[in-house]
């Protein structure tokens, strides 16, 4: 047989098995979702990087069920989302759903009475906000769009997270999904950018450091109203010399030189450490003033004169046994 023919049977072979292959592929992507406990398990694509190649990672969901209704969790459009990884953001939910229905909010970790807390205070603004601000916002021109700052924050193990669709379809299409591969991405223009390892760090240590140019305008601000303080506070005690009060006194300031008080004619020096040790030393305190302490001397004195006797009779007993005790 020529060795064309055993090519191009080669190739249809291929062809043959790559089309079957497509068509398993096919057929499993129909398939429903698998389910375990009630929750829909939903397999999503990690995309490989530098650490760790691409992994298959498992979402579990299920239609938000409660006793008691939230409007900020309606029952009929929400899914409750488990087993998220931990750089997750709204904009990657609202792309993992964006073939199933518009997500109007995405809350994290939140419980019921965190939601019944974040709906009071939500209550409580909307009653105290003014009615003219409320008009003016259809009119009111859109402000320009600030640059949105990079996410720096993680969610912990186990987080989970209420999805509430526009509409009640969204969840209907979302119980009905199909094995279909998706991939754990973010749109081209995402509104959320998210750090992670080296470059989170380093973001958080920029923000750390001001810039050397607003440094320096502060400082100048600071130093230029100091000054301008300084200078009133020197004009306004310039303002005092010679200038009695109600009562006709002079109020003497301290001007100059350390230690040196003036009222604008006279001056007035403190004393000096040196002067003060020529001054003449206070009275000493009297010693047996009291009744008390004459008592206690006296009996200070005959115990001190019995001990000297004492003292004086071993002396004169070691004289003795010496043999060379002269009392003449």
């Amino acid at each position: 047989m020529p060795a064309e023919v055993k090519v191009k049977k080669s190739s249809k072979a291929n062809k043959e098995k790559l089309v079957k292959k497509s068509k398993v592929a096919k057929k499993e992507e129909a398939l429903p979702l698998d389910e375990i406990s009630g929750f829909k398990i939903l397999p999503v694509e990690m995309p490989a990087s530098s650490v760790s190649p691409s992994v298959t990672h498992y979402f579990y969901f299920k239609k938000h069920n409660v006793r008691q209704d939230n409007p900020l969790t309606p029952e009929d459009r929400t899914l409750f989302l488990l087993n998220l990884p931990t750089d997750t953001t709204e904009s990657h939910i609202k792309h993992l759903f964006r073939h199933i229905g518009k997500v109007e909010r995405v809350s994290f970790n939140m419980t019921e009475r965190q939601m019944e807390e974040k709906l009071m205070e939500l209550q409580q603004n909307e009653s105290t906000e003014p009615v003219s601000k409320k008009k003016g916002k259809k009119n009111s021109k859109e402000a320009p769009s600030k640059e949105v700052e990079p996410i720096c924050t993680l969610l912990p193990l186990g987080s989970f997270a209420h999805v509430v669709f526009l509409e009640e379809l969204g969840v209907t299409k979302a119980m009905n999904m199909s094995k279909k591969k998706r991939v754990w991405d973010l749109p081209e223009t995402p509104k959320e950018k998210l750090l992670v390892g080296l470059e989170k760090y380093e973001y958080m240590y920029q923000r750390t450091r001001m810039d050397p140019e607003a440094l320096q305008a502060q400082i100048d601000d600071f130093m230029k109203k100091f000054s301008e303080a300084q200078h009133e506070a020197a004009q306004a005690e310039a303002a005092l010399y010679n200038v009695p009060d109600e009562d006709g006194f002079i109020t003497v300031t301290r001007k100059g030189r350390r230690n040196n008080n003036t009222d604008g004619k006279i001056s007035v020096t403190a004393i000096k450490a040196e002067e003060a040790q020529n001054l003449k030393p206070k009275k000493k305190e009297l010693v047996d003033f009291y009744r008390f302490q004459m008592r206690e001397a006296k009996r200070d004195k005959l115990v001190e004169l019995r001990k000297k006797f004492e003292d004086d009779k071993k002396k004169i007993q070691q004289l003795k046994t010496a043999r060379r005790f002269l009392p003449y």
